[in-house]
């Protein structure tokens, strides 16, 4: 293809597409202990990162002279459509004590501790390969809104924030 008065190439095959699977374990668990599948999703999961910077400025220099890296944020939000109470259990960032699978209650008190858990996404990665991403230590945080419609799915909204833990906040890795 030709873009700006030049050929433009690249590689096909490491242009993704499709779904990720959704899994969450407990806080700081290592990739392969994020076992509990979250089932049918809608959009797909949307990952956010961004970082603040301030620039170091000397009164000897017109421009700045380096930037330093003063805070950084992650954020990752998907919707369930599986509206079981045990995912409301999950979206609303409630403790296991809240609900109680014997009578089908779910108890919503905002007095309740944040509680942390760990995220994996595993999906297709270039080259025919598998990409997982990990994040050992989330919480839910934002907004927590659920549409209940006349013939309409109900969606469960998401949004948890990355927290640092005993290791890396994220990894994400490409393998056979």
């Amino acid at each position: 293809m030709i873009r700006g008065g030049h050929e433009v190439s690249g590689t096909a095959g490491n242009i993704l597409t499709g779904p990720v699977t959704l899994f969450r374990g407990a806080a700081g668990a290592a990739a392969s202990a994020i076992t509990t599948e979250i089932g049918y999703t809608e959009d797909g999961l949307q990952l956010s990162y961004g970082d603040t910077q301030a620039d170091l400025e000397v009164d000897e220099a017109l421009m700045p002279l380096k930037a330093v890296r003063t805070g950084a944020e992650i954020t990752l939000s998907f919707q369930m459509a599986e509206a079981t109470l045990k995912n409301l259990l999950y979206a609303y960032g409630l403790p296991a004590a809240a609900y109680d699978e014997g009578d089908g209650t779910l108890t919503i008190d905002p007095a309740f501790k944040v509680e942390y858990s760990s995220l994996k996404a595993v999906g297709t990665a270039p080259g025919s390969k598998t990409r997982t991403y990990v994040f050992p230590q989330v919480a839910v945080r934002g907004q927590r809104q659920t549409a209940i419609r006349k013939g309409q799915k109900v969606l469960i909204p998401v949004e948890l924030a990355v927290y640092k833990g005993a290791g890396a906040v994220a990894t994400i890795t490409d393998a056979s």
